[in-house]
């Protein structure tokens, strides 16, 4: 209509809807003091196990009975994304692509979490107990407990440790 035509174009895209684990819970800092070397603040980590980056936006992370819903934010293919709460998250920035919500907390002993997509199908869950530390030392505080293999997440409990990073954990980062 205003005489600016556009030549034929051929535009290249795909649409692809995250099956089960491909993002998966990967870290989880249920207890953060006293303090080792990382902020004194709970955070759980995602890991995004396949080669093409996700939104989130929609998602819901259940931890026990409380839910949070996430906005626009996407983690890249083979990426991390930490949660924490929004007192936290310039804290957390450093070590990596950061989102926060304003409430969050984690029970010491044990929760159910899980990552749940917009049309409420489990993506991913972790039932974490404070046995998964495997160590009683670590187990009572400023330390996080790591999944051993991200791509088997199956094994439940037996697929985690408390970190063996001189920091407390590897928020982040490979485990």
């Amino acid at each position: 209509l205003y005489g600016n035509p556009m030549p034929a174009q051929n535009i290249s895209f795909s649409h692809y809807e995250p099956d089960a684990f491909d993002i998966v819970i990967n870290e989880i800092m249920a207890d953060p003091s006293p303090v080792v070397l990382l902020p004194e603040y709970e955070y759980v980590e995602l890991y995004n196990t396949i080669d093409l980056p996700i939104n989130l936006k929609s998602y819901i992370l259940q931890i026990g009975t409380s839910k949070k819903t996430f906005g626009d934010v996407i983690i890249g293919p083979k990426g991390y994304l930490i949660l924490c709460h929004d007192a936290a998250k310039a804290l957390f920035e450093p070590y990596g692509n950061t989102y926060s919500f304003s409430s969050f907390s984690i029970s010491n002993t044990g929760v159910n979490i899980s990552l749940i997509n917009p049309i409420g199908a489990i993506i991913s869950f972790a039932e974490f107990s404070d046995t998964w530390y495997n160590s009683s030392f670590k187990a009572d505080g400023g330390w996080s407990v790591e999944q051993i293999d991200p791509l088997n997440p199956c094994l439940g409990k037996y697929n985690w440790t408390a970190s063996v990073d001189n920091k407390g954990g590897t928020p982040g980062a490979l485990n």
